[in-house]
């Protein structure tokens, strides 16, 4: 189990390292875009199994169900970017995604960049031991 920890927490760690400041000056996507490639090295199966749409560095991922003709789909959201934190003394910096203490340390690890990670990590998990969802799953997550 302190194995599976250490990997989760490396795996979040690798999302937090990514830089997704949204800041109303900045109309840039290539950060995004670099976070979405990092998703999809985290979690090849489930980019495998699902289609999956830009929206202006925003991601929408659809994993498709057996019977989604019978059943309305469900939809999990989020959002990748984290706002602005200037002037903050942090402990370490803000996108290191330092593991001390044991704690992944780094903006968004509690909130945003956290609840996505575990979201698609169960997905990852399911389709590893042969899962198919009955009625259509949407993953989002926005940005900016």
């Amino acid at each position: 189990m302190e194995e599976k920890a250490k990997s989760y927490g490396e795996a979040l760690s690798k999302l937090i390292q990514v830089e997704t400041v949204s800041a109303s000056n900045y109309s840039g996507l290539k950060k995004f875009h670099a976070f979405h490639a990092v998703l999809k090295e985290c979690f090849p199966l489930l980019f495998s199994v699902c289609e999956a749409e830009d929206f202006s560095g925003s991601l929408m991922l659809r994993w498709q169900g057996s019977n989604a003709k019978d059943k309305p789909p469900v939809m999990f959201m989020n959002h990748h970017d984290v706002v602005e934190a200037d002037g903050i003394d942090w402990l370490y910096p803000p996108f290191s995604g330092t593991i001390a203490d044991g704690k992944v340390w780094g903006r968004g690890t509690l909130d945003t960049k956290g609840g996505l990670w575990t979201m698609l990590q169960a997905a990852e998990e399911l389709i590893s031991e042969g899962f198919m969802p009955t009625r259509d799953i949407y993953f989002v997550s926005t940005c900016t």
